[in-house]
């Protein structure tokens, strides 16, 4: 599997409260790439971004199974990411076409298969890591900086 991973799926680019601090938002993303989810994180102004396995590991309960572990982080990331798609903020922004790059942190492959099949919200797995739009992408990288800035206050 390649570090770096580039598509020009669609994407939704929205803030999202990462710790119960009002104050602690980070840029969400979420596309696809080939038949996984991909959940990424953009760097703030300051270039930081919050670890998504982390945020996943904080907000589930705490007698996860080691062996499962990758798997419910996956699925939590999904989740929060899929709601993008489904119930969209209105700060929100979709890209259609534009290049973007996963710097790839963790993947699961493919997920168990369960009472509900083998999906888990329409994919076979997911890709997580800090995602960049590139030169091309600087203006929408501007515009959801400021809707994360707006967010903060």
């Amino acid at each position: 599997m390649p570090k770096t991973l580039s598509g020009t799926a669609p994407l939704i680019i929205s803030p999202f409260r990462h710790r119960f601090d009002p104050a602690e938002f980070c840029l969400l993303a979420y596309s696809s790439y080939e038949l996984r989810g991909v959940v990424g994180v953009l760097p703030d102004e300051k270039g930081d971004t919050p670890s998504l396995w982390d945020m996943a590991g904080r907000n589930l309960p705490r007698n996860i199974l080691p062996t499962s572990e990758a798997e419910e982080y996956g699925r939590w990331l999904l989740n929060c990411a899929s709601a993008l798609r489904l119930l969209t903020p209105p700060d929100a922004i979709r890209v259609s076409g534009q290049r973007w790059d996963l710097d790839l942190q963790r993947t699961v492959d493919r997920f168990k298969p369960h009472q509900y099949g083998e999906t888990v919200y329409g994919w076979y797995g997911v890709h997580v890591g800090i995602l960049s739009l590139g030169d091309e992408g600087k203006a929408i990288t501007k515009h959801a900086l400021a809707a994360l800035q707006a967010r903060r206050r």
